[in-house]
């Protein structure tokens, strides 16, 4: 590790100095903290201990374990999208159409709910442990996957690959943030966040070709020989040692409760998102129900969470309530939710976007949009350096946000018309917005922090931002269905309806005068119900033999009638998706929260006594000549 966690290590060796101030509220009698702080180790073996670890983090190998933790996360990342474009091979195969949704409510529901208990886990057992745990039950997860037999199987699997997955997201920012000091650390968590952007982009491109050319197996088959070597470099690479707690011990520490009560609330949010407006209408009781059950259950769960803390109770908090006591620390989360329902509410439902109105097929749309995602990618490692080597922290947010909201509004100006060049730079600019800030609030949340809180902190910071990652596609849906139904539902009652035949302005007014009600009818038929990608892969996928009474027999009319069907399905979701852009615009305002940080300093703080512990240490620690590098 590094030689700033060294001098911080040797110097709490020395005072035994208890860690009242911390964020987690313990006390060190008999408590762990943290790898670097148990009472009951000697100075001598702490000593040899960091040793042994700074000896094992060369600049080479610590290279080489940013490379294999960027893997990890490529895999994570790409596994969350690489099934969109293989869905209707899965379900012919697997010969069940129900259910199919599971696929990928499942991973999202179990890797969002550990999370939190990842981040504590890796303070009781250790990082290396946890790691390759979450590493292996990715692996098991993608081999059941890979070998289902059916539908049950395969969702069985990819619940367990989110509880891997999960994990991996979680403990590669934390496991970074211990061995790279924090002026450092922009351009390593730059490149983390970059590659999940440019993995969670090829995903779908991945995947139809393996599907077209292989088979839809290896799309989960693919991880195993990746992530096996990933699990063995970092069996031997990573050097981060591990509490001497015997097991005993460490599961009486985990705040189980705790566990229990924000697994339960995270699965209900996720539900009621995720069947709202599709399953359920939202105002359904089952889904009012499960919104105000997720409210109480929060609640209580940071309740509980607070006396915790102020008994001193055997356990430790999982998400310490006192986070949020920090302006910077709270507007840092509030920053990254934000940044994260604006990525997710525009890139989940751009290439469903492009199927729809230019009627690319999956794989195609996923190259029209690599190059947004290699520019979200370049810009996340530029944009994560200049905040922790230069200190730009307003120049960043604000850069990023401001070029969200015009890439966003840029888009809204698309329409069926438009050419190949507005298709792909209008992404583009979005792009370069949303990269810069992808790992730019958790710098400035660990810059409010002591070393040993980093796991719990960067583990609250992941489990807000895939919630509002959920949040962000659910948005968007809603908004979606609700503009489709704004086209449709008036379009016999409102004269100047987008569909009444009555307006002169309709798009109806372009198709030939005696096709005009069988395209409406058609039309309001194929896009009532259902979600954004069933109702476009729908309308794609309109044929003679789906036209049904419609059909005239003849086929240079029926493929007459089947092209007005989907000239006219493509003004309406461009109408849809538009009101989608105008949100995502309104949310990126959120940037104007940053005017409340301050001044930012990027060097974690030790704040018990108020000095920086980052250089100032490590300095006087050289001259004691303690600490030899």
């Amino acid at each position: 590790m590094t030689a700033e966690l060294d001098s911080l290590a040797v110097s709490k060796s020395r005072t035994n100095i208890p860690d009242i101030g911390s964020i987690s509220g313990f006390s060190s009698e008999g408590k762990l903290k943290t790898e670097d702080n148990e009472p009951l180790q000697s100075k001598e073996d702490k000593e040899e201990e960091l040793a042994h670890t700074d000896s094992s983090l060369t600049p080479i190998r610590k290279y080489i374990l940013a490379l294999t933790l960027s893997l990890s996360i490529f895999l994570v990342a790409m596994d969350q999208t690489i099934v969109t474009s293989s869905l209707p091979y899965i379900i012919a195969s697997l010969n069940s159409s129900a259910g199919y949704t599971w696929i990928g409510t499942s991973y999202l529901l179990c890797s969002c709910s550990v999370l939190p208990l990842y981040g504590k886990l890796a303070d009781i057992v250790g990082r290396k442990p946890t790691m390759l745990t979450a590493v292996g039950l990715f692996l098991v997860g993608s081999a059941v996957c890979g070998s289902a037999p059916t539908m049950g199987v395969l969702i069985a699997g990819r619940a367990i690959q989110g509880l891997g997955g999960g994990g991996i997201s979680g403990l590669v920012n934390i496991i970074i943030s211990d061995v790279v000091p924090l002026n450092e650390r922009g351009l390593f968590i730059g490149c983390i966040g970059a590659t999940w952007a440019i993995a969670s982009t090829i995903g779908p491109l991945i995947g139809g070709a393996l599907t077209t050319r292989v088979t839809w197996r290896w799309c989960f088959y693919l991880n195993l020989p990746i992530g096996g070597l990933g699990f063995i470099v970092l069996w031997f690479i990573l050097r981060i040692k591990s509490p001497r707690v015997n097991f005993r011990e460490g599961i009486r520490r985990v705040d189980w409760l705790g566990v229990v009560m924000v697994s339960a609330a995270t699965t209900l949010l996720l539900l009621a998102l995720d069947w709202g407006g599709i399953t359920y209408s939202w105002s359904s009781t089952i889904i009012i129900c499960f919104l105000v059950f997720t409210m109480v259950l929060y609640v209580l769960f940071f309740i509980y969470e607070y006396f915790i803390v102020k008994w001193q109770w055997t356990c430790q908090p999982l998400i310490p309530v006192n986070l949020f006591n920090d302006r910077v620390r709270a507007l840092s989360l509030w920053l990254g939710i934000f940044h994260s329902i604006t990525f997710m509410g525009t890139t989940y439902y751009l290439p469903f976007y492009l199927q729809a109105l230019y009627g690319y097929d999956a794989i195609m749309a996923a190259v029209i949009l690599i190059p947004e995602a290699i520019l979200m990618g370049l810009f996340s490692g530029v944009g994560g350096t200049f905040v922790s080597k230069l200190g730009w922290i307003y120049q960043t947010l604000g850069f990023g946000y401001s070029i969200t909201i015009i890439g966003s509004g840029l888009l809204s100006l698309l329409n069926a018309e438009s050419n190949t060049a507005m298709r792909i730079l209008f992404p583009m600019v979005l792009g370069i917005g949303i990269g810069p800030n992808f790992q730019s609030t958790l710098l400035i949340l660990q810059s409010r922090i002591k070393r040993e809180e980093i796991a719990v902190a960067t583990s609250t910071w992941g489990y807000v931002r895939t919630l509002g990652m959920s949040l962000g596609i659910a948005i968007a849906g809603v908004i979606f269905q609700n503009r489709i139904s704004q086209a449709t539902g008036d379009a016999y009652t409102n004269t100047h309806g987008m569909l009444s035949l009555n307006n002169p302005n309709s798009i109806l007014q372009q198709v030939p005068e005696g096709l005009r009600v069988s395209v409406q009818t058609m039309v309001l038929s194929l896009l009532s119900g259902g979600s954004a990608p069933a109702s476009v892969n729908r309308v794609r996928a309109l044929t003679v033999e789906t036209l049904g009474s419609f059909a005239s027999g003849d086929n240079a009319t029926d493929q007459l009638l089947i092209d007005n069907i989907q000239l006219v399905a493509r003004h309406v979701y461009s109408f849809a998706f538009n009101g989608v852009w105008w949100a995502m615009c309104g949310f990126g305002g959120a940037f104007l929260a940053m005017f409340g940080l301050g001044k930012i300093e990027m060097r974690m703080k030790d704040e018990k006594n108020g000095i920086k512990e980052e250089n100032d240490e490590k300095k006087n620690k050289k001259n004691d000549g303690e600490i030899h590098e």
